[in-house]
């Protein structure tokens, strides 16, 4: 049973810690950092309980607001593993009874579900949410045929999706319009919606006066899909493909095993569709003998486009910028890849699809995931990274992560960026320091990651008495990747981080846990300015580590305005660091000021840079507090 209690050594008004299971101090998570957990991790069915525990929790101290400002940033930057919790969320949210929360959320249907499975799994959550009603009221079914209208410009995207996404999560196209009653006044979506209803003989009888380029060409697509319908011929389903550059998803299914047919739709394959159907083009020989090496080619070069500079410039159909691929991604696409299928009893078994992988592909894949980190640039700074030893599994979608593995890719991207840095593993009460070579491989770092021994619950205290026992004054920032409790130890490791300070006489030395579990307690003192606290391990994690460790931040003067707060009003940092911090520090993460406005719902300072899933807590005393502090009493004891 968790207690409240004063941690020792924190005057009053400071933050309160509580007694964990394992009967250590730590500090309580907010609820807005526990749905970014549950969002960026992105799985939902194990966790609705908690996700909804925690989402009517905000919406008892009225943050229905924030959750859905929130959902909507992490969204359109791509920063979600998957969609599953960010959706449900969003239903959530567009369920509730608040007229302002259901209006704005609304207002973002079309950018959160930006594809029909997206638009299906949306609707089937409200559903699920509205039970025993059907979820069918008039603000649902206005915002749902909005999705449709919003293509009236581009009536060729809405027939591409609506013909590559036909049915998802058991729902259909169908079933949509007719429950939406979604109609147009465009003659082009008409055809289109009449088309979906009805088939292809019935709305070409119906349209028969085709009067513009756009209708012309979508008649011609409707006929060439009802070619492809119903061909039996392999050559055919080629010749269509190439003409009307038609998707997999557009193609009969009984063809899509044809050596031929998986060569022509290679050729213009989205990188991510290459990537997922990887092992089945391998498995059906795309890749053998000479006629393969040109696809071999192929697909290598668009791997090698992940990740790029060019991409970053490179807009996608509906005019938004080409999402950067998360790192989780490539590395579980290169990991299912380069498992050799074909001499895995348990997997012959198991799949019919069995294939013996290819090294060039597992190399170009393994490339696209160091890119990933790539844009990281050195801080120049001392850092003391330490990460769980662990056989836990951390559930991301329908994929199960070893935190060996995330502690292995933080491993190699720092060693590759930082040429000064401290690199430690921790298990119970031990802790090894690793030798990371930058050029170790990822590979070869897991495999000893593997071997180490350290079991039971960390004590994450011990990083910082190391530092002070081998004195080791120069250490800039320590990194922590939690996946468990803090172990029992007679000091909490806020504490022991002010005596680091004190010993070093560096005031600002910075504390960073990134939580790699769905605990609702955390190592970082969140009214330390220096310490920072990170849910879960994203896309936009190293960068996020990068500037907080690189900027000397001093906290915020204590008579600012939060509402009026320029990035010039913060103190401290470096005449060459001041324009990219500025341009960090303006919403998601969350900034509590000194004095009363420290509060559980603070106003926000968005990050449009790299918009991270931190809360960031400023000090209630200033730097020149803790400064005097420190030097007027270096030996002094807590109370």
């Amino acid at each position: 049973m968790i207690r409240k209690v004063w941690r020792p050594g924190t005057r009053k008004g400071r933050s309160v810690a509580i007694v964990n299971d394992a009967n250590c101090y730590v500090f309580k998570m907010t609820d807005i950092e526990r749905l970014k957990r549950f969002i960026f991790a992105g799985t939902v069915p194990r966790q609705l309980a908690a996700i909804n525990d925690i989402l009517q929790g905000l919406f008892r101290v009225s943050r229905g607001l924030e959750v859905v400002q929130m959902i909507y940033k992490i969204s359109i930057h791509r920063r979600n593993a998957r969609q599953d919790a960010l959706i449900y969320a969003y239903a959530f949210c567009c369920r509730r009874s608040n007229d302002e929360v259901k209006l704005m959320a609304y207002s973002h249907l079309n950018n959160i579900c930006r594809i029909p499975t997206d638009l299906f799994m949306f609707i089937k959550y409200c559903e699920d949410i509205s039970r025993p009603g059907t979820g069918w009221g008039r603000a649902h079914r206005r915002a749902v045929s909005r999705w449709y209208r919003q293509f009236e410009n581009n009536p060729e995207r809405l027939f591409h999706l609506v013909t590559k996404y036909k049915r998802r999560s058991g729902i259909s196209h169908v079933d949509v319009i007719r429950l939406a009653h979604v109609k147009s006044v465009d003659p082009v979506i008409q055809l289109i919606l009449r088309y979906i209803i009805k088939g292809y003989t019935e709305a070409k009888e119906l349209f028969t006066d085709v009067t513009t380029q756009t209708m012309v060409n979508i008649t011609n697509l409707m006929s060439a899909l009802d070619d492809a319908k119903r061909t039996d011929n392999p050559e055919n389903l080629c010749n269509l493909i190439r003409a009307h550059r038609l998707t997999w998803e557009q193609c009969p299914t009984r063809l899509l095993k044809t050596r031929s047919v998986l060569m022509c739709l290679l050729q213009q394959m989205p990188i991510e569709a290459t990537v997922r159907k990887l092992g089945l083009m391998t498995c059906h020989t795309v890749f053998d003998d000479a006629d393969g090496e040109e696809s071999l080619r192929l697909v290598v070069q668009k791997l090698d486009s992940i990740n790029t500079d060019f991409e970053d410039h490179v807009e996608d159909v509906r005019g938004g910028p080409r999402k950067v691929w998360h790192p989780l991604k490539l590395y579980k696409a290169r990991t299912q890849y380069m498992k050799d299928r074909a001499h895995d009893k348990e997997q012959s078994a198991r799949r019919s699809t069995l294939w013996k992988p290819i090294q060039r592909i597992g190399d170009a894949l393994e490339r696209a995931f160091y890119r990933s980190f790539s844009k990281m640039q050195p801080t120049g700074k001392r850092i003391y990274f330490v990460h769980s030893v662990s056989d836990r599994t951390i559930k991301l979608g329908d994929w199960k992560l070893p935190v060996n593995e995330i502690s292995a890719v933080m491993s190699v991207t720092l060693a590759r960026t930082e040429e000064n840095c401290v690199i430690a593993a921790i298990g119970g009460n031990k802790m090894e320091i690793l030798d990371v070579d930058r050029n170790e491989k990822m590979d070869s770092v897991l495999t000893r990651l593997n071997s180490l021994h350290l079991p039971g619950e960390a004590d994450w205290s011990l990083p910082i008495k190391d530092a002070m026992e081998r004195k080791l004054r120069d250490i800039d920032a320590f990194l922590f990747y939690v996946d468990c409790e803090n172990a029992y130890t007679e000091t909490h490791v806020a504490d022991d981080m002010v005596k680091y300070r004190q010993y070093c006489n560096n005031p600002s030395v910075k504390l960073i846990v990134c939580g790699l579990n769905d605990s609702p307690h955390s190592l970082a003192d969140k009214d330390d300015v220096h310490m920072l606290n990170i849910s879960v391990f994203d896309a936009s994690v190293p960068k996020l580590i990068d500037n907080f460790i690189r900027w000397e931040m001093r906290g915020v003067r204590p008579d600012a305005n939060l509402a009026e707060l320029p990035g010039a009003q913060i103190i401290g940092g470096p005449d060459d660091m001041s324009d990219e911090m500025q341009g960090v520090i303006s919403g998601e993460s969350q900034v509590d000021l000194p004095g009363e406005q420290n509060t559980e719902n603070p106003d926000d300072v968005e990050m449009t840079d790299d918009e991270t899933t931190v809360e960031l807590s400023a000090a209630r005393s200033n730097d020149v507090e803790l400064d005097r502090r420190v030097k007027t009493e270096p030996t002094q004891k807590k109370q």
